[in-house]
């Protein structure tokens, strides 16, 4: 039996997960005891903290629309959730 090599051409690009994906590193205040309770649920559902606290606000701005106007404040809210639809 006689065996053929296959030649395999470069590899294809692997897309940068960071820009598809970035994240912006954000600092806030808290109260302590809010924050305990805010960790003790992430460790309940399983999530890290700052998984549980992104999924909160994403709730929380779900219902937010353009108005119309061009309103700036919604947009950005918009722009998340067409990149959480794509993945």
């Amino acid at each position: 039996m006689q065996r053929s090599a296959t030649v395999l051409g470069p590899p294809e690009p692997i897309p940068n997960l960071r820009k598809i994906f970035m994240s912006k590193y954000t600092a806030f205040r808290c109260p302590e005891d809010l924050l305990e309770l805010a960790k003790v649920k992430a460790k309940k559902d399983r999530r890290s903290l700052s998984n549980y606290i992104i999924t909160l606000i994403e709730r929380d701005v779900h219902d937010m629309a353009p108005n119309g106007n061009g309103d700036a404040e919604s947009e950005p809210a918009n722009n998340h959730r067409r990149k959480l639809a794509s993945r």
